[in-house]
C-alpha cells in the first residue's frame, strides 16, 4: 500500500480526495443515522465532524479512519475516507 504526501498532490487530486471523503462521511451519516451518532461512534465533537464535512482540505483526520470504518461495519471504507493515504493497488 502506497502513501502520497499531501504536498505531492495536485490541486485537482486534492479536490478529488476531499470530495470523496465528504461523500464517504455523508454515507456514514446515512448508515449510522445522524451526524451526532457518527461523532459519538468515533469519539469526536459534532463540530469537528462538521468541519471535516464542510471545509477540510482532505476530510477526516487519519486517526479516525479505521474507527469509522469499524463503526459502519465496513460499509464505509478507509479507501473512501482517505484515498490519499489508503490506496488500492491495482
Amino acid at each position: 500500500m502506497a502513501y502520497i504526501k499531501p504536498q505531492d498532490l495536485t490541486p485537482d487530486q486534492m479536490l478529488k480526495v476531499r470530495d470523496t471523503s465528504r461523500q464517504a462521511l455523508a454515507k456514514a451519516v446515512k448508515i449510522l443515522g445522524s451526524k451526532t451518532k457518527v461523532a459519538e461512534a468515533i469519539d469526536v465533537s459534532p463540530e469537528i465532524l462538521h468541519s471535516w464535512m464542510a471545509k477540510s482540505n482532505c476530510g477526516i483526520s487519519p486517526r479516525y479512519v479505521i474507527p469509522l470504518e469499524e463503526a459502519t461495519k465496513g460499509k464505509v471504507t478507509r479507501y473512501e475516507l482517505r484515498s490519499d493515504i489508503y490506496i488500492i493497488d491495482e
